[in-house]
């Protein structure tokens, strides 16, 4: 049978040196799911220049290089898949894969029997759009979004 070891403070220190060292890898070595939230971006340097990237499933994320080593991924829907980045020569330097979730904190999620919808709260809860929810409601707010769109476009069209 397997014996359970304490925590002990004295190895604080070399676990904080492990997990600082995990932190700071290369995207090769990225060994875990890189995480990140829908409608969310998040970043991370690249070991080596980039001049190509191709994600796996540009309906669940999108990937952006800046200045050649800042590669960003943009969750656009739930789900999994994969990011390379390639070099001039087309020699793989990056795959990571990414899994995409929900990347609101202050959110409510409403169930009113087989219906659900989605709010996001700050200082008041709004309606949000979220894979998932029941159909009449997300067709609703789209709706209602796309509108308030073009208003916008109209409007910035006139100055």
């Amino acid at each position: 049978m397997p014996r359970f070891t304490p925590f002990r403070p004295s190895r604080a220190p070399a676990l904080a040196a492990l997990l600082t060292g995990l932190m700071t890898v290369s995207a090769p070595a990225l060994a875990a799911e890189f995480l990140v939230g829908v409608d969310q971006a998040r970043g991370f340097r690249l070991a080596e220049v980039a001049a190509a990237v191709v994600v796996g499933n540009p309906s669940i994320a999108d990937a952006y290089v800046q200045d050649g080593q800042q590669l960003f991924i943009l969750g656009r829907s739930f789900g999994a898949t994969n990011v390379i980045a390639l070099d001039r020569e087309g020699n793989e330097i990056a795959n990571v894969n990414v899994a995409v979730r929900s990347g609101r904190v202050n959110e409510v999620t409403l169930h009113r029997g087989v219906m659900r919808e989605t709010l996001a709260c700050a200082a008041q809860c709004e309606y949000v759009l979220k894979p998932g929810d029941h159909k009449d409601h997300f067709t609703t707010i789209s709706d209602q979004v796309m509108k308030k769109d073009q208003f916008s476009t109209l409007a910035a069209g006139d100055r």
